[in-house]
C-alpha cells in the first residue's frame, strides 16, 4: 500500500541521516581529542535498527488495535 511504501521511504531517510551523523560524529573525534571507533559507529547503527524494529512493531500493534474497533 502507500502507506506502508511512504513508511518505508522515511524510514530509509532516517537510517541515512542516522548513519551520516554517526559517521561524521566518529570522523570529528580526533578534534576534541579523541579516538575514532568504527564499533561506536556500528552500535549506532544497531541502535538505529532496533529502534525502527520498536517503531513498526508498535505501529502494527496500534494499526490492528483501531481495526478492531
Amino acid at each position: 500500500s502507500s502507506s506502508r511504501k511512504a513508511t518505508r521511504r522515511i524510514l530509509v531517510f532516517v537510517g541515512i541521516i542516522v548513519i551520516g551523523y554517526g559517521a561524521l560524529d566518529e570522523l570529528t573525534q580526533p578534534l576534541v581529542g579523541r579516538t575514532r571507533d568504527g564499533y561506536d559507529l556500528l552500535a549506532d547503527s544497531l541502535g538505529m535498527l532496533v529502534g525502527m524494529a520498536i517503531f513498526l512493531a508498535l505501529r502494527a500493534f496500534m494499526l490492528r488495535r483501531g481495526a478492531n474497533r
